[in-house]
């Protein structure tokens, strides 16, 4: 993902990872701030001119399955070319908003098939980690929810993964899946999973709090949507950046696609 010699302005510590995440989205911030509106105002547009379907309904079912798949692929918009900026500022190299946008536009749906993937796991897997409806007993989530969440944590450098990588998007996105997979839970990087990990659920949770009757927000529209603009970008970047550092700790580092 970065040449073997550029790794020495990859920070070593959990700290330094952080900042250089932060410091990354910030140089390009206005372009992905753009990217995120973007999205926003696409998804509202679709939201508010479908009728207000009840959910157990077909129609229902197919308006929530249409903005599910929309958040999707305008997220792996906005990863690419997070993923693409932070990638060629951790190679020492400058890309203005053009040259990420262009190259966006060619990675966009490698990212996007990992996301799809990442988001169907994480569907299957919600109730498990306390996203949704309690199982039951209850009481497994005790066991439960700290695996399923290390496991979203994983699956979520997978986009940023095959984003950077100059295979085919169908290659590209199989392969991110499993070398998110397999670097996440490589014994040098456990422990930092749990920070990606944590980073990585929490806007999850908050969707999940807001949810209860008792906030009476109506909409699942503004349950999920004003949050995950929001945050798509930033967790992009702490994303990218722990990949990086993960294949730079497994000794699997490779150049990126310029």
């Amino acid at each position: 993902m970065i040449e073997s010699g550029d790794e020495k302005r990859l920070p070593t510590t959990i700290g330094g990872l952080v900042d250089l995440a932060a410091a990354a989205y910030l140089e390009r911030a206005p372009l992905y701030l753009g990217l995120a509106l973007a999205a926003f105002a696409l998804q509202a547009a679709v939201e508010f001119a479908l009728p207000a379907w009840n959910v157990d309904t077909r129609e229902g079912t197919i308006k929530e399955l249409t903005l599910q798949y929309l958040a999707v692929l305008l997220d792996s918009v906005i990863i690419a070319a997070v993923a693409l900026g932070v990638a060629t500022r951790v190679a020492g190299k400058t890309a203005g908003p053009r040259a990420i946008i262009v190259a966006m536009a060619d990675r966009w749906p490698a990212a996007f098939i990992a996301n799809l993937v990442q988001t169907i796991i994480f569907l299957y897997t919600a109730a498990f980690g306390a996203a949704g409806p309690l199982p039951d007993p209850p009481a497994i989530l005790l066991l439960t929810a700290p695996l399923c969440w290390l496991l979203w944590g994983a699956l979520s450098l997978a986009p940023p993964i095959a984003a950077l990588s100059p295979e085919r998007a169908t290659s590209a996105a199989m392969h991110g899946i499993v070398r998110a997979v397999t670097l996440s839970f490589h014994r040098s990087n456990l422990a930092r999973l749990v920070v990606v990990a944590f980073a990585s659920v929490v806007p999850l949770m908050l969707e999940t709090i807001l949810s209860d009757p008792r906030f009476h927000v109506t909409r699942q529209f503004w349950l999920s949507t004003p949050i995950d603009v929001l945050t798509v970008g930033p967790l992009a970047a702490l994303q990218t950046v722990f990949a990086l550092d993960f294949a730079r700790r497994a000794g699997v580092l490779s150049a990126p696609r310029q």
